[in-house]
């Protein structure tokens, strides 16, 4: 008879559900690979009412977090449900009861992995979170395992699905912002306040977790310039497309000669990039190091089973540390010991979208020094431009928008 690992649920939602049906539904399968059998033995949730066919089919709901604290039995405690500051609440709490936790909350780990990491280690616990980031993609166990090695030179990503779908659908079908927000919100992919996907927010908060990882590097949202796609125009893509890229909203962080920059915004992608073929909600992950030289890793960046796939696989990765007992992984230790690039020093290309293209032309040209190319009435092309001089020409009023080359 295998050993058994019971697991308790912190939440019954899109990606809760998941989790139950993959573990339930592939049981035998689980067991006979792995030489564990998994019982989930509690499902936490905020209102029984809501999830009484559940019940009725003898699924373990309980309203109690202290039936599964106070559970000695209970090894694993998956938290999928609720805000940063509900996750941290639990999480903390389980890794004190000593128990392993698996997480999917982002926001949790951008705003607590400190704190977090900190009480996984003084436990002795294992911390896992590949679900956090870019949902079925397993970059978290790549940039943490397989590139541990080698010197990360670049993390760039599409990570947020929902913009990522607006985006293909005014590029690929002509639609307005507000067509495109609104066929999001009808198919699930955006929320009814949408504000935390198409501000860029979502994306910089695993951004943060992806700069963890790969550079050791502490940021905090305020440290690095975050924007989104509420400024799209369907005549960018066209403009874009003139010049040989496309545009996508992309979390960057590397480390130049010049120092580290990260950003969340618009990008410039070359059309031959990686990252300009990951279309509607799906997700890519471009990295760049000294010995793997250019990968990708691209697939869906959301939805139910996608997720919960990362999630039992942290579960099983745990099972595995239990069975040989071995613990204490979690957040890398992280460090402020970096510097931002000057900003007079980094040169790159950009799109820039005007009120008055002859004013901007002639700023440029004259007092700015870089190359300018003219299309259409509303846009200019600008080569060999610095960071600097990007930042002023963006607090001029006659300046829509500016997409820089990724």
């Amino acid at each position: 008879m295998e050993p058994t690992i019971k697991v308790a649920l912190l939440g019954f939602g899109t990606v809760g559900s998941g989790v139950y049906q993959m573990l339930t539904e592939n049981k035998s399968k689980i067991t006979q690979k792995k030489q564990v059998d998994f019982e989930i033995c509690k499902i936490l949730v905020g209102n029984r009412t809501k999830h009484q066919a559940a019940i009725e089919k003898g699924v373990p709901i309980t309203t109690d977090f202290s039936e599964i604290l106070n559970d000695p039995t209970i090894q694993i405690v998956v938290e999928v449900m609720g805000s940063a500051e509900t996750a941290r609440e639990y999480i903390i709490h389980s890794l004190e009861a000593g128990k392993h936790v698996v997480t999917a909350n982002k926001d949790a780990l951008a705003l607590y992995g400190d704190e977090l990491t900190r009480v996984a280690k003084e436990n002795n616990k294992n911390l896992f979170f590949e679900a956090s980031v870019a949902g079925g993609i397993p970059i978290i166990r790549a940039l943490t395992d397989s590139f541990i090695a080698d010197s990360i030179q670049e993390v760039s990503g599409i990570i947020n699905g929902t913009t990522n779908f607006i985006i293909s659908r005014m590029s690929e079908e002509g639609e307005s912002y507000e067509q495109a927000l609104a066929l999001a919100q009808e198919k699930g992919f955006a929320e009814a306040d949408p504000t935390g996907d198409v501000e860029g927010l979502d994306a910089a908060r695993k951004l943060i977790i992806l700069v963890k990882l790969a550079f050791g590097y502490r940021m905090k949202l305020d440290d690095f310039p975050v924007s989104g796609i509420t400024q799209l125009k369907q005549h960018d893509f066209d403009a874009a497309k003139h010049y040989g890229f496309t545009l996508k909203l992309i979390g960057s962080a590397k480390q130049l000669e010049e120092g580290f920059t990260a950003r969340v915004g618009m990008y410039l992608v070359p059309l031959a990039h990686p990252l300009a073929m990951v279309k509607n909600e799906y997700n890519g992950v471009f990295v760049k190091g000294e010995a793997i030289g250019e990968t990708m890793f691209y697939g869906p960046g959301a939805g139910s089973l996608p997720t919960a796939n990362s999630v039992v696989a942290d579960i099983l990765a745990i099972s595995d540390r239990i069975k040989w007992q071995q613990t204490e992984s979690f957040l890398p230790l992280v460090s402020n010991d970096y510097s931002w690039h000057q900003a007079g020093t980094l040169v790159t290309d950009a799109l820039v979208r005007v009120g008055d293209q002859e004013a901007v032309a002639s700023l440029v040209s004259q007092k700015l020094n870089g190359e300018v190319s003219k299309y259409g009435a509303d846009y200019l092309y600008l080569s060999n431009i610095t960071e600097q001089q990007l930042e002023e020409l963006e607090a001029n009023e006659r300046v829509e928008a500016i997409y820089r080359k990724l």
